[in-house]
Order: C-alpha cells, then structure tokens, then sequence
C-alpha cells in the first residue's frame, strides 16, 4: 500500500515476475489500485467528491465515467491492459496522471 502516487513507478519495477500480485495507492483525493492477475493487469481507479457537476466539464478520456448523485460526484475509471512489458506500466501511469488531473478540475472548478 502507498500513500504517494510518485511510488507507484518504484513499486511496479519491485513486483514479482510471474506471480500475482497488487498495488493500492491512496491519497486524501482517490484510491487506484493495479492488480496482476496471472493473465493481465487490471487498473481501477476510484474518486468522491461533495458537490454538483459543473455543466461545461469535458472528460478527457471515455474510460473515466463521471456520476452525480445525493450532492456527491463520483468517479470511477477500470481499465484492462494485456502484459507486454514495462510499456504497459507508463501506459497505466498516463492513465493514472490523466484522471488525477481531471479531478484537479473538477476540485478546482468546484471552488470557484
């Protein structure tokens, strides 16, 4: 478990060839979690924040679903990645970045 997402590089070179394993990385803003399952390696990542969606907010990316509900916003974001070496980790650690800094927006829009 990390509680700093720059960790995350460090800790996916440390994993163990071959057999399952899985990192959790939480901070005050969001949890993600990359988990191998033998076969592929999964990313899930997860965000709540209090408030309303603003009405001109783009996503960035179709795979971060947005909801609001009962004054709450949530996203939520499981991607799939088939394991071909370490090419797949930047991808994940893009896509990690990518949803961070949409609720670097939507933190910072809520506040205006």
């Amino acid at each position: 478990m990390l509680e700093n997402f720059s960790e995350i590089p460090q800790a996916l070179k440390a994993v163990p060839q071959g057999s399952r394993w899985d990192i959790l990385a939480i901070d005050e803003f969001m949890t993600a979690e990359i988990v191998y399952t033998g076969k592929e390696l999964l990313l899930g990542m997860y965000a709540e924040v209090a408030g309303s969606l603003p009405q001109k907010l783009e996503i960035p990316d179709p795979e971060i679903q947005v909801e609001e509900r009962d004054n709450k916003i949530y996203l939520r974001a499981l991607v799939s990645y088939p394991v071909q070496g370490s090419l797949v980790y930047k991808a994940m650690i893009q896509k990690i970045n990518t949803f961070r800094k949409f609720l670097g927006i939507l933190l910072q829009t809520l506040q205006q």
